[in-house]
């Protein structure tokens, strides 16, 4: 690990960041409605307890309302947690998922939520992005460089489950934002993450270091 000293040494270095690329996949459908897709951890940081409160206060709003909860963890303390707050019957737990399956579920979602307390650049997030769904994701870590408020998703603040419920109402809530939304994310992904953008960026970085030596 590179120390004080060893920067120091550097002064004159340049960094460039390139994120992880995502494929684009084709043109996909609007989703079923009522369906929200979390992808991910199962874990508290990854805001999952605001996400349900957020379920439990949609759910009379919203009869069809569907909350997958698809990754790795505890799903049984997350189903009990569902339980709680009587909302059992509309949270589906599907464990750890294969790329195929993952892509599945985006397919059939209508909304993607990441309510993190903290991330850098998720592929999650890149991955539903690239599916063209309407996202709703906390302003943390790296995602505000990626999702714009209302232009290509919409931002909460974390740690607030009243505030993921009224955002997640309003995707609910509108089949014309929720189109809007998906086209721009997965433009943006097509722009600048997916595996041609991502080529071209180190291509030039390659072609610069070739050209300084």
């Amino acid at each position: 690990m590179a120390g004080p000293a060893s920067c120091a040494a550097l002064p004159r270095a340049r960094v460039t960041v390139v994120p992880n690329a995502v494929p684009v996949p084709a043109q996909p459908g609007p989703g079923e409605a009522g369906r929200i897709l979390f992808l991910g951890r199962l874990e508290a940081g990854k805001g999952l307890a605001e996400l349900l409160d957020a379920a439990a206060l949609l759910a009379p709003r919203f009869p069809a309302l569907r909350l997958v909860l698809a990754g790795s963890g505890d799903s049984d303390a997350w189903r009990r947690a569902a339980q709680a707050r009587g909302i059992e019957k509309n949270v589906e737990l599907t464990g750890w998922l294969d790329a195929a399956a993952r892509d599945a579920q985006l397919g059939r979602a209508a909304v993607f939520c990441l309510p993190s307390h903290a991330e850098g650049l998720p592929m999650a997030l890149l991955e539903a992005m690239a599916a063209g769904k309407a996202v709703v994701a906390s302003a943390v870590g790296g995602i505000p460089e990626v999702l714009r408020e209302g232009e290509n998703g919409l931002l909460v603040p974390p740690k607030d489950g009243a505030a993921l419920a009224g955002a997640l109402a309003r995707v609910l809530d509108d089949a014309g934002l929720r189109a809007r939304l998906g086209e721009q994310a997965r433009r943006t992904v097509a722009q600048h993450y997916s595996t041609e953008a991502i080529c071209g960026r180190l291509a030039a970085i390659y072609n610069d270091l070739a050209g300084a030596r």
